[in-house]
């Protein structure tokens, strides 16, 4: 009997639906609402407007494309590093048609901004949005937004907007624009002067403004979307209710002091919140009952919630979340102060006793949210001091485990006492991500079972207090490594994709594991904390990524691990992306990407992406040849020479310590001068 192999045969419809997809591009192929999306999402960021040219020279066809596409040339970003910006704006504006404007400005304002004001003048009518940016990572820190209400800055940022404003002609139009800041603003730098509105004690990050007409002259309105207040303005609420109808996010926040102090007495009735768009509530002040009235307020619209209070005060958050209907997402924040005082300015110590007092109070109650995915809670001490070791807030867990019933994210940095904590995730059937800093104590009972069938992404400092738990489908696992470490038996890794391990400094062994332990990792990151600290990396067959961090740039550890790549060339097959933070020789870093992106065997990747600290520039464009698998002219010299060396010779050139004490003194000295390390990421 003959045999042979079975080939498919292919229809004529599949054939010419093949011809179909070769003939005509993506564009062609979607709808163009979709298209522009996906085009506005590729180039968004700050190099926007350079990088939606630079697809116009991908083709002529993708340039009569994108050409006809108004919507995608009203985005204009102004900055002050665009030399030829004035050029650059002048096209967007003729490309864009007719289509509404959004602009992003940078802090400081442009040099060029009163030329490019008079680009824009014509087309203000089409301006819909203005974002205001700044690349300052103090302004994105929610202390600093109230705690530092008369900061300098957010009177620049003001002054800046309120000129973009009033230069554009802005205040004069009818209908209404969006503004928003990263640094929040005083809402009557949004105004115009003198101002028609009174406003309360805010600042504001987002907001809506427009015009009406009233009896042939123009008032201006100004409607909130994200607003900053101190927890003493609340009146405000009543006073100016009719302007926060709009808003979607408020934040509240105390000063320090505020949160020994007595709380504040309201002698007018009380406040009415109407708040029918609100989703977003960040609440960091003491206890008051308008947190209860806002809640209240918005049980039909509030999703994310984060609180930070006293801990003698959280029965007083359990209390309020009864009508939160609509939660998803909850982030509270247990502080214990050395004490604090009550409305009468009685002192209330945060002794253990007097916490777990206040804690045995409220009984679990009988009402769920069943619609919260995310909870996070953490206990820190107002002064930074440490937590005491004999305080019992186990009470607590059981309490939002009864409120809480579909978990699926858990974050969870109080202490533990008992293990029954962990035994009752068992009942959270729908929990997929466990996080935790908890260390148990040395009488941390380890003797019941249960099984953990949901859990997908584990990440504690010690993975032995999930001792005798059966967990089979982790993907993801975060831990700390100690010399003693050995994984529970019932953690089963056969699954697990990515893996992040923080090795201490009193870590002396060479931290090593078992390739068969790990079928399908695809990604490692490591964090060396000690000089001491060694990661040898084993042979993980479907291993994409690994990223090795240290304390230290100057450590030597991303060093050795990029020269047992050299050694070993064929381990880790899949490999395409390595980051380091050390430093690395630039010898040692040439010969590892000649080896693998030159090398004859089919089966093994080529590195496509790598994470470097500072580099001298001169070596950019020759990284970048290696990762394109570009030969490089004269820098082959050293390669030839290292060719002609055995394995020994090659590896004691690289691996000299006399080498590597001149790179460390030399990248000391480097380090000194750089007010901060960049990073560079050259990928393909």
């Amino acid at each position: 009997m003959a045999t042979g192999r079975i080939v498919p045969s292919q229809s004529p419809r599949l054939v010419s639906n093949r011809r179909i997809h070769a003939a005509f591009s993506a564009q062609e192929l979607r709808p163009v609402e979709i298209w522009t999306q996906c085009i506005f999402e590729a180039c968004q960021g700050p190099n926007y407007m350079a990088e939606l040219l630079d697809l116009t020279m991908v083709s002529k066809r993708w340039s009569k494309i994108l050409m006809n596409t108004p919507t995608l040339w009203g985005h204009i970003n102004i900055n002050e590093l665009n030399e030829d910006s004035e050029a650059t704006i002048a096209l967007f504006l003729y490309l864009s048609g007719e289509s509404r404007l959004r602009l992003t400005i940078s802090i400081p304002l442009s040099s060029y901004w009163y030329t490019i004001s008079k680009l824009l003048l014509p087309h203000n009518t089409r301006i819909r949005t203005i974002a205001l940016i700044s690349n300052e990572d103090e302004f994105h820190m929610p202390g600093w937004q109230y705690g530092n209400i008369n900061h300098s800055d957010d009177a620049e940022a003001g002054r800046v907007l309120k000129h973009v404003l009033m230069t554009l002609n802005l205040f004069e139009m009818i209908q209404g624009f969006e503004v928003t800041s990263d640094i929040p603003v005083r809402p009557d730098v949004l105004l115009p002067s003198p101002a028609q509105l009174s406003t309360g004690n805010w600042l504001i990050r987002s907001a809506f403004l427009g015009g009406i007409l009233i009896k042939e002259s123009r008032q201006v309105f100004l409607q909130p979307r994200q607003l900053i207040m101190g927890a003493a303005d609340l009146l405000d609420f009543g006073r100016y209710s009719s302007m926060l109808g709009h808003l979607n996010h408020l934040s509240v926040y105390s000063k320090t002091r505020e949160y020994i102090e007595p709380p504040p007495t309201y002698f007018d009735p009380p406040i009415f919140f109407h708040l029918p768009f609100l989703t977003t509530l960040h609440y960091h002040a003491r206890f008051q009952p308008e947190l209860s009235r806002i809640i209240v307020s918005t049980h039909s619209t509030l999703k994310f919630l984060n609180v930070q209070i006293g801990i003698l005060d959280v029965t007083g958050v359990v209390n309020a979340l009864k009508i939160a209907t609509s939660l998803r997402s909850f982030t509270l924040t247990l502080l214990i102060l050395d004490y604090d005082q009550d409305s009468r300015g009685k002192k209330r110590p945060y002794y253990p006793m007097t916490i777990v007092h206040a804690i045995s109070r409220q009984r679990p109650p009988s009402w769920r949210l069943l619609k919260m995915e995310i909870f996070k809670c953490e206990i820190k001490h107002f002064e930074g001091k440490q937590i005491p070791e004999n305080l019992n807030v186990d009470y607590l867990w059981k309490i939002f485990h009864s409120i809480f019933p579909n978990l699926r994210h858990l974050v969870w940095n109080l202490p533990m006492q008992s293990r029954t904590q962990l035994l009752s995730l068992a009942r959270q059937n729908q929990l997929t991500c466990f996080e935790s800093t908890v260390t148990p104590p040395k009488s941390y009972n380890q003797w019941a079972e249960t099984v953990l069938s949901s859990l997908e992404s584990l990440s504690v400092n010690d993975v032995r207090i999930f001792d005798r738990m059966i967990i089979s489908n982790l993907a993801h696992l975060s831990m700390k490594w100690s010399d003693e470490l050995e994984i529970p038996a019932g953690i089963s890794l056969m699954r697990l994709e990515s893996l992040l391990l923080a090795i201490g400094d009193d870590v002396k062994r060479p931290v090593e594991f078992n390739p068969k332990d790990f079928p399908l990792l695809k990604s490692v990151s490591i964090t060396l904390h000690g000089p001491e600290s060694l990661f040898k990396l084993p042979n993980l067959p479907n291993l994409i990524e690994i990223k090795l961090s240290t304390r230290s740039p100057a450590l030597t550890q991303g060093m050795k691990l990029c020269a047992s790549l050299i050694w070993e060339p064929e381990i880790c097959p899949k490999l395409e992306k390595i980051h380091v933070d050390s430093l690395i020789q630039w010898d040692i870093l040439f010969v590892l990407l000649k080896r693998r992106n030159f090398g004859q065997n089919s089966g093994i990747s080529k590195i496509r992406e790598l994470g470097l600290p500072q580099i001298a520039p001169h070596f950019r464009h020759l990284l970048t040849s290696l990762l394109k698998e570009q030969e490089t002219p004269s820098d082959l010299v050293f390669y030839r020479i290292l060719e002609k060396l055995s394995n020994w010779q090659a590896r004691h050139r690289l691996l000299d310590e006399n080498m590597f004490d001149i790179s460390f003194n030399s990248f000391c000295m480097l380090a000194n001068r750089l007010s901060e390390q960049a990073v560079f990421i050259v990928c393909i």
